[in-house]
């Protein structure tokens, strides 16, 4: 009776699973045939994301723990940044991953985003897969945490240069390699990360294509609202010490001029794949919906569950991000 009662429940979660994916791929929307294009970016915010290293060969300074798997191989890698306005440069950590077995000639590249906290599983794990498809991966790692309740909200916008600025000195090392090329190069961001590349992809012309999941904006509004723990402690902790969460967003709104909804009309959305989620309160569902608008409604695709529940997807999301990113960075596409 219980094997029987467990077989009844494996068939109606897999009867679930597939019903959720069929809504879907009914979701799906092609980006507008008459899209805008990418509104050319101003000088000023051009400069926010400029370190004195672009355009030289970046030096790689410490290379350690080497792995391999199933097509994959990797490798750690410390490269140096500054972020404008820093006197000093600092570290960028990168795991890089390549196909193996190689293949011959020059390959597609791409930069993986990890999501706010823990371990670089997520981003691992999509990078491993991409290296199966013949990709090379980056996953270029957080540098400090975004956040910092006992600092001001000026902090989150330095932080978000940063990063930018961290994935845009790892491209310059995948660009000086002989086994990539340089004009196909892409990104993808989950979460945080994803909010992450939506930034990059409005500053950086050499990224060619992005698939954001699960993110949102404005930053400010997604933080006060957020359901994620680590978020409502630092709104918790922000409020003890004498910002309410009304005069937090209204800081972070001022201080993040940097925020992805802001940056979104110098965004290509042909060159984008956005995957949301309908019922979450990590990310809310409102604010997901607010920068796929303002990026102007490009390719897109809803899962009918919320955050972290979307890890039961995880074997369509590698799937559909990586031959998204196959496609649209093969030679021919250019």
């Amino acid at each position: 009776r219980a094997a029987t009662c467990a077989a009844g429940l494996l068939a109606g979660g897999a009867a679930l699973w597939a019903a959720g994916l069929a809504w879907t791929l009914a979701s799906r929307t092609p980006c507008p045939p008459d899209a805008r294009g990418p509104a050319p970016l101003p000088p000023d915010v051009a400069a926010r994301f400029a370190y004195p290293e672009h355009g030289t060969a970046p030096i790689v300074t410490h290379t350690f723990g080497e792995e391999q798997g199933l097509g994959w191989r990797s490798r750690w890698l410390w490269l140096t940044a500054t972020t404008p306005g820093e006197a000093a440069p600092h570290r960028v950590q990168v795991i890089a991953l390549s196909p193996d077995p190689a293949p011959p000639g020059r390959r597609a590249a791409v930069l993986v985003s990890p999501i706010l906290g823990g371990g670089n599983e997520v981003a691992k794990l999509i990078a491993r897969s991409l290296a199966r498809r013949g990709l090379e991966a980056a996953v270029v790692l957080r540098a400090e945490s975004y956040l910092a309740s006992n600092e001001p909200p000026a902090r989150f916008e330095r932080v978000l240069r940063t990063a930018v600025v961290d994935r845009r000195r790892a491209l310059d090392w995948l660009c000086q390699r002989d086994d990539v090329d340089p004009a196909r190069l892409g990104a993808i961001g989950v979460s945080m990360g994803g909010i992450a590349t939506a930034i990059l992809a409005a500053v950086e012309p050499r990224v060619r294509a992005s698939v954001l999941a699960l993110s949102g904006g404005p930053i400010a509004d997604v933080v006060v609202s957020s359901g994620q723990r680590r978020v409502v402690r630092y709104v918790a902790e922000a409020g003890a010490r004498g910002t309410p969460p009304a005069a937090l967003r209204d800081a972070l709104r001022r201080e993040v001029v940097s925020d992805p909804v802001a940056l979104a009309p110098h965004v290509d959305p042909r060159r984008v794949l956005v995957i949301g989620t309908r019922f979450d309160d990590c990310v809310p569902t409102p604010w997901q919906a607010r920068l796929l608008d303002a990026l102007g409604r490009p390719e897109h695709e809803w899962l009918p569950v919320g955050h972290h529940p979307a890890a039961i997807y995880a074997p369509y999301l590698l799937a559909r991000a990586g031959g998204w990113l196959e496609a649209r960075l093969a030679p021919d596409s250019r």
